[in-house]
């Protein structure tokens, strides 16, 4: 069983923090789960990027998979509305 906090009246899953590249046309870094965020910075600097001036700061949002109609990809990641069927948080950094 997966722990879980409860923010509004929802359970939420609380995730590892695990840096991922989601990147597609943006180079883009996330890990499942609102992440603190300077765990977060500092797991990125961990991962290989010593310098993130060039990145926007981080921030938490609601994403889902769906299947890529372009069969570049399996899946992309698509922005949801928060606690909708399949939605998930994340914590999220951008190149700029």
């Amino acid at each position: 069983m997966t722990e879980a906090v409860v923010i509004e009246d929802k359970q939420i899953p609380i995730y590892p923090l695990t840096i991922v590249n989601c990147s597609g046309d943006t180079e883009c870094y996330m890990s499942k789960g609102h992440q603190d965020f300077k765990s977060f910075m500092d797991s990125m600097r961990e991962y290989g990027f010593d310098e993130l001036g060039d990145w926007s700061a981080p921030s938490h949002q609601w994403w889902r998979t769906v299947p890529d109609r372009s069969g570049e990809y399996n899946v992309v990641y698509v922005l949801a509305e928060p606690h909708s069927r399949g939605a998930f948080p994340v914590t999220v950094m951008e190149r700029r």
